[in-house]
């Protein structure tokens, strides 16, 4: 019974941790980039075209 409950307190331990842990990995950009700027709605839109 003791051994289930330590094992459970483990695995949810784990689980916890990698949880909290923050992703800030960026992507690399390859290539060129344009930046077409627009208004859509009476709002500027802004996208990144990569070529």
């Amino acid at each position: 019974m003791l051994k289930n409950i330590l094992f459970t307190f483990a695995i949810s331990s784990v689980i916890a941790l990698s949880a909290c842990q923050s992703n800030t990995k960026k992507l690399p950009i390859i290539g060129d980039k344009d930046i077409v700027e627009k208004v859509v709605d009476g709002k500027k839109v802004i996208d990144t075209i990569y070529t």
